[in-house]
């Protein structure tokens, strides 16, 4: 077999430089124009704390960053994200102090670029076999930066890139070591040799510790050679018969019949499943196992932890599948709205209703084919490509997709719904693409071609770039003042669009909440809409809204009231904590207290006052209370109760021009 070549530096230069761009657009969109240290969001911060714990010698994390995520387990508090985003940041904290949640978004963006270089190594990897060792001319160079260009932008990778939750960081991970993976082990079955195959085991184990599922189709890629290997040298044949030579390809039959390649296989297997099950064990006592129902979120949640008790504590349930597939696959994964960027995504999913269906969580969903077109175009035609080699040539690519299939298989039988776990099945997408475009024709596309992948590219890059600004402005706003800062940015690009602002004035939320904005009468209050949910971003003064001012006390363990209910059944207390500010929350004036957020308080406000905002929405039957402009407590439905200022809080005069947006409609509508 022609070995394969070193990428060419025309090549390599291409497309690194459409994968530079790519991540540094996400991280501009991310942070809103804003260079810098960006302040943490939700969860951006749990890789950092862990970090921090690994530093210090424990496992365990801070409860108070932890809040409804973390377990109570009898060695302290736990996450379950896999470990080696932690990891990366060793170096980094170790070398100088970063406050926790603000580097993340650059350690997202590398995760990003290392995806889409490694799309890109993949490509090579599958031209040098089906195509040849022959340097690659200028089309080829331009359909490897374009094939680059749609893995990073023109697929779930920019949204999860662009909001650098604790969930997508761990989820680009496991993308990036899965599709390096991939090619360690094309290169491996090709023209075998040591260090492929130890690559293998290494990407494979990085991308268990980043995402168990992703991970584990490569686990059993292993399992396959290392028991094949076995095979071979029991049964001392040199002509091996059955599936063996064709999952591992007749070169890697012949090497693996040496004793002490059997004995470097076999070691393999255990070595890149040892990260995972050390670290699992050292948090849940198991080296495999999540106890689900000791969460905090399920803790607090008699619902959903009767839900996840019907499934057997499990978050895999064979009945979801076809809801699954439905849902990840639906050609309208995707509706228009009134309101820049004008598309979101679907409110809930389409469940087909089985014996035994039950979703732990539907969240905001949207399809494969909506968000990543030409990468679902390029798989199917690297389906009929591989069909159609010849066997020598289609054995190296079998087994590894045979691993990312295995990747794909778990979360479509997973029990939650949601865009983000799209990203579980690019692995698969980007392999079978690579196939496709590994081949002449493929390389010198026709006029046609060109255009179609150009629009494809354009659309699943609008898409994608929605759905991160919605994410991260509206559906979780790093604070109140960011969602309304959005409400007022987006109203501009309205008008001058000459679309709007499109609003709905209306006692109660209009049914379609694909509507973007909805204003009760007279502009008491504005919502924006996520497509999922409702957010107010605007709202006026009345006795249903409280903003208050105080110190907290100097003494961490001590409360300072700041609230109470004026029918005397609530109050509330801040308490400042050494990583920053908790509210407390004491129910018919007992002296019971309770965390008000699930021990979620807002980072720093070591020394400054505190604004304390309360909200009796009764227009969506929901309370929420908000630290330093953060969200840290919501409840709904319930009886408004109002409540004043308590202790040593004092109240907070409101803006001179807390609704523009909305009296701005309401003077260009006449109303």
């Amino acid at each position: 077999m022609r070995p394969i070549p070193k990428m060419p530096r025309s090549y390599l230069g291409a497309c690194a430089a459409v994968a530079v761009v790519v991540a540094l657009g996400a991280l501009w969109i991310g942070a809103n124009g804003v260079w810098g240290w960006a302040p943490p969001r939700y969860t951006t911060d749990f890789h950092d704390e862990q970090a921090r714990a690994l530093l210090a010698g424990h496992i365990d994390v801070s409860p108070d960053v932890a809040g409804p995520e973390g377990w109570d387990m009898p060695n302290g508090t736990q996450f379950y994200p896999g470990v080696l985003p932690a990891l990366v940041r060793l170096p980094l904290f170790a070398l100088m102090p970063i406050r926790e949640g603000v580097a993340g978004r650059y350690i997202v963006a590398g995760a990003a670029l290392l995806t889409m270089m490694g799309a890109a190594r993949l490509l090579w990897t599958a031209r040098a076999i089906r195509v040849g060792p022959d340097p690659p001319d200028r089309a080829a160079l331009v359909v490897g930066a374009l094939w680059v260009l749609s893995v990073g932008a023109g697929s779930v990778l920019l949204p999860l890139t662009i909001n650098p939750l604790s969930w997508h960081e761990s989820a680009l991970w496991g993308v990036a070591f899965a599709v390096l993976a991939s090619d360690s082990l094309i290169r491996f079955l090709w023209q075998p040799a040591v260090r492929p195959l130890v690559a293998t085991a290494a990407f494979a184990g990085a991308a268990t510790m980043s995402r168990a599922n992703v991970g584990a189709g490569f686990v059993v890629g292993l399992t396959v050679v290392a028991a094949s290997s076995l095979y071979l040298v029991l049964i001392g044949t040199r002509t091996p018969v059955g599936p063996v030579p064709w999952l591992l390809g007749r070169p890697a039959t012949a090497w693996v019949q040496h004793r002490r390649r059997m004995l470097l296989c076999l070691a393999l297997v255990p070595l890149a499943v040892a990260g995972y099950c050390s670290v699992n064990q050292a948090r849940f006592g198991h080296p495999v196992r999540i106890p689900w129902e000791k969460q905090h979120a399920y803790a607090e949640d008699a619902g959903s932890r009767a839900l996840l008790e019907q499934n057997g504590n499990s978050y895999f349930q064979a009945a979801t599948l076809p809801s699954n597939v439905l849902s990840f696959f639906r050609p309208d994964g995707v509706r228009f709205r009134s309101s820049f960027p004008y598309v979101t995504y679907l409110e809930t999913p389409q469940i087909i209703e089985f014996p035994g269906t039950t979703y732990e969580i539907a969240l905001e969903t949207s399809s494969l084919t909506t968000t990543s077109p030409l990468l679902l175009l390029l798989a199917a035609a690297g389906v009929v490509a591989l069909r159609r080699s010849a066997g020598a040539i289609a054995a190296p690519f079998r087994l590894p997709l045979l691993c990312t299939v295995l990747t794909a298989g778990t979360v479509l039988i997973f029990t939650c719904l949601s865009y983000r776990y799209v990203a579980d099945l690019l692995p698969t997408t980007i392999l079978l693409g690579a196939i496709a475009l590994a081949s002449p024709r493929a390389q010198r596309p026709n006029r046609l071609q060109w255009i179609g992948a150009a629009v494809m590219i354009t659309w699943a890059a609008w898409v994608n770039v929605s759905f991160g600004l919605i994410t991260q402005r509206v559906a979780l706003p790093r604070d109140a003042t960011d969602a309304a800062a959005w409400n007022r940015q987006s109203a501009s690009i309205d008008v001058r669009l000459g679309t709007g602002p499109a609003i709905i004035e209306a006692t109660a939320p209009p049914p379609d909440s694909v509507t973007t904005r909805w204003a009760t009468p007279g502009c008491r209050r504005l919502y924006l809409s996520s497509g999922a949910f409702w957010v107010a971003v605007e709202r006026r003064p009345g006795p249903d809204v409280v903003e208050v001012r105080a110190t907290p006390s100097q003494d961490l363990a001590a409360r300072s009231l700041v609230l109470r209910s004026r029918d005397g059944q609530e109050q509330y207390a801040l308490r400042r904590s050494a990583w920053g500010v908790t509210l407390d929350r004491s129910v018919d004036g007992g002296a019971s207290w309770s965390s008000a957020g699930l021990g979620k308080g807002v980072p720093g406000l070591r020394d400054e006052p505190v604004d304390v905002l309360v909200d009796e929405d009764q227009d969506l039957g929901r309370t929420t209370v908000l630290i330093g402009g953060r969200l840290v407590y919501v409840i709904g439905p319930r009886t408004p109760r109002f409540f004043e200022p308590a202790g040593g809080a004092a109240p907070v005069d409101p803006p001179t021009d807390p609704t523009p947006v909305c009296d701005a409609w309401r003077a260009r509508s006449g109303r």
